[in-house]
């Protein structure tokens, strides 16, 4: 059987238009979301992969100024000390920015729409303060995305293939790490952010150390604020 050129053509750009779009599986079709689109620009140097800083958002970079386990929306933030300089210093290395959240209450609490608009105000912050950030993307709750919520590498997977189909580079695991709360099931609730960093075959930074909160006595920000 032979097939045009043009069916040839078409074949392959809806073969990684579906490889790039194909995500939105988890929540409903009309919403217009920020999250997994490039919302700052980059350029990879030399000829290497593309090293990523994977940052988790609530009790690493933001805490519930109400006091809920996660801001219900963009005026519920108090931002947590240390991190505009060392997010300035990953600029500078030209490592990729990424938030990565879980959001295991979406779509019950917050909304799709409050989720997304949280995160984004997350970035215009830090855009303000000279800080770009690249990417974020989040999971919500339910079954349908258990593959993308952290331990599970979905959201570090995606992202990947996002960079070689934007870049032509692969993402450069050896010099990418994750940068999170989660880190410990006893002390934390949870080890869901270290178990990304494994899963993904990527360092881990835990953030009291990586933002200088242990030189100041601080563990964890969080409800209390200080432990």
């Amino acid at each position: 059987m032979k097939f045009s050129a043009a069916w040839i053509f078409w074949g392959l750009f809806f073969s990684l238009a579906a490889v790039a779009v194909d995500e939105s599986y988890d929540c409903p079709g009309h919403l217009t979301l920020k999250r997994r689109t490039l919302l700052a620009n980059y350029s990879p140097l030399g000829q290497g992969g593309v090293p990523v800083a994977f940052i988790d958002v609530d009790k690493t970079l933001v805490v519930s100024t109400q006091g809920h386990s996660v801001p219900s929306e963009p005026g519920d933030i108090t931002w947590l000390p240390g991190t505009v300089p060392v997010l300035s210093r990953l600029n500078e290395e030209n490592i990729f920015l990424a938030l990565v959240s879980n959001q295991k209450d979406t779509p019950v609490f917050p909304s799709w729409e409050n989720t997304d608009a949280v995160l984004l105000r997350v970035v215009e912050h830090f855009q303000q303060m000279g800080v770009k950030i690249h990417w974020f993307d989040f999971a919500g709750g339910g079954e349908q995305n258990a593959r993308d919520r952290k331990p599970n590498p979905g959201m570090g997977l995606r992202l990947e293939r996002f960079l070689q189909i934007t870049y032509a580079r692969p993402l450069d695991r050896s010099r990418s790490f994750m940068v999170g709360d989660y880190a410990d099931k006893d002390l934390d609730g949870s080890d869901s952010d270290l178990g990304f960093a494994r899963a993904f075959g990527i360092g881990f930074r835990d953030p009291s150390a990586f933002f200088g909160w242990s030189a100041q006595g601080v563990r964890r920000f969080g409800k209390p604020f200080f432990r």
